[in-house]
């Protein structure tokens, strides 16, 4: 009984050494990738983890840097209010000094700084070229300057300086319509109505009788039109070179250069544009404190996009021009002058729609 259930005992139904190596194996190959998947999540989440922080890290320098660059632009706004403010002392406080004499002079002051600034820097070395197209672009604003300088004196002749102040604010909505026109930017209803109230303000301002002469109306309007072009010209222009983006003591250099010879052939049409020889000791002072108060404004715009990109120092930089352009509206403008308040009303919200709608 016994033999015959050893028998008929079937012998498969026991794990032989050699069957049960396969499943072993197999649940080894297993525990190996378990143990691999984990050590492969591990080492994911190891990595995601250092990105994170290295993104976080990024992220902080960032701000720190916006931060950075965002006072060294309100520094920047400061120096040129400062700047202003020393014009409108000079202006009143000496008769000899005329706005060529300060326009000549800060040119040439910051074309020197911002030559050797360039040259300290290497920066002329950034773009294959740049000498070629820094010359063009000196030529071309030359050229446009004298047309600027040109109707400026012009208009100046028949109209108060804050007229023409006003006027020649109008430059920015002109800079707007050249660059939908020339680098294909967007032209919306804000434009329309900065537009039209930029020319309804320039209207206003050219033909009030206050301290005018008899041709000092339509005339002066049209002249004053012609620098405004000019001027917005001169500013896409440069754009579309990419002088803004190469390095700003470049384009100070280049400013600065445009600022003297557009004087000195003024000087050759107009009769009174300088008057070195009545210069006081107080008068070549406060030519120098404006000229440094220029290479200052130059400095602190390149130290900005060393923290910040062009991209945000832009909007800065119109935030600032607007704020420049209330302070020396309201402020001096109207505080020592009183008039045209409308013009002056209707030109300050059109320049303020066109800056914080469009290019903040």
């Amino acid at each position: 009984m016994h033999g015959k259930f050893d028998e008929n005992v079937n012998l498969e139904t026991f794990d032989s050494p050699e069957k049960n190596s396969v499943p072993m194996l197999e649940y080894k190959k297993g525990i190996d990738a378990m143990n691999t998947d984990d050590s492969q999540l591990q080492e994911r989440k190891d990595l995601e983890g250092s990105v994170q922080k290295e993104s976080d890290v990024r992220r902080n320098e960032n701000k720190s840097n916006y931060i950075i660059g965002t006072l060294v632009m309100v520094t920047c706004v400061l120096v040129l209010t400062l700047k202003h403010t020393l014009i409108r002392m000079m202006s009143f406080a000496s008769p000899y000094i005329s706005v060529y004499d300060i326009i000549f002079f800060r040119g040439l002051v910051m074309a020197i700084f911002s030559s050797c600034f360039s040259l300290a820097s290497k920066s002329y070395k950034q773009v294959p070229g740049l000498p070629k197209i820094a010359l063009f672009f000196i030529i071309l604003r030359s050229f446009l300057g004298v047309i600027n300088y040109s109707s400026e004196s012009y208009t100046v002749a028949r109209l108060p300086l804050s007229k023409s102040t006003l006027i020649f604010s109008c430059s920015a909505i002109t800079c707007a319509l050249l660059a939908w026109v020339f680098l294909r930017e967007r032209f919306g209803w804000t434009y329309v109505i900065c537009l039209i109230g930029g020319i309804l303000g320039v209207y206003v301002l050219s033909m009030s009788k206050e301290d005018t002469h008899k041709q000092g109306g339509v005339s002066a309007y049209f002249t004053a039109i012609i620098a405004v072009w000019a001027t917005g010209a001169s500013v896409v222009a440069s754009r579309q070179l990419n002088i803004y983006k190469v390095h700003f003591s470049l384009f100070g250099t280049s400013n600065g250069i445009h600022f003297v010879v557009a004087t000195i052939i003024c000087s050759f049409i107009f009769e009174d544009v300088f008057h070195f020889e009545m210069y006081t000791g107080y008068d070549i002072f406060m030519l120098n404190l404006h000229a440094a108060c220029g290479c200052a404004f130059m400095a602190t715009y390149y130290v900005a996009t060393q923290y910040m990109e062009a991209i945000y120092v832009g909007p800065i930089r119109n935030l600032e021009i607007m704020f420049t352009i209330f302070i020396d509206i309201f402020v001096f403008n109207y505080s020592f002058t009183g008039d045209d308040i409308l013009g002056m009303s209707i030109l300050a919200i059109c320049i303020a729609i066109l800056l914080l709608v469009k290019f903040i």
